[in-house]
């Protein structure tokens, strides 16, 4: 039993050595604000943890009819996404199962 164990440990740590870790992927997308408010946040949601992550614009808008490209980090093949946009003066909107996986827009025409 301790030698099955000392091999699972050993083929473990070989693993990790190897660089064969879990990798986040790259994803981009845009975001078109075709209102006359600037958007100064953009969420994603964490469906695991059931809670909005950190602004992923770090401290940039997007500016009244304008656009801006996101550059995402996910786990592989998570691609939907439940996006959430707040404008200058707290008003926000949000937009359900977004794919991060294929080039795409989330034109922003008013608040929905």
């Amino acid at each position: 039993m301790k030698l099955l164990r000392a091999m699972v440990i050993n083929i473990v740590i070989l693993f990790l050595l190897s660089g064969n870790t879990i990798k986040a992927e790259n994803h981009t997308f845009t975001i078109t604000n075709q209102t006359i408010t600037p958007i100064i946040q953009l969420f994603v949601f964490d469906k695991v943890e059931k809670k909005w992550k950190e602004d992923i614009l770090n401290n940039v808008f997007i500016g009244m009819f304008s656009e801006g490209v996101i550059n995402y980090n996910s786990k592989p093949k998570d691609c939907f996404f439940n996006l959430k946009a707040v404008f200058d003066g707290g008003d926000s909107v949000e937009r359900n199962d977004f794919n991060v996986c294929k080039p795409d827009v989330w034109i922003i025409r008013k608040y929905e």
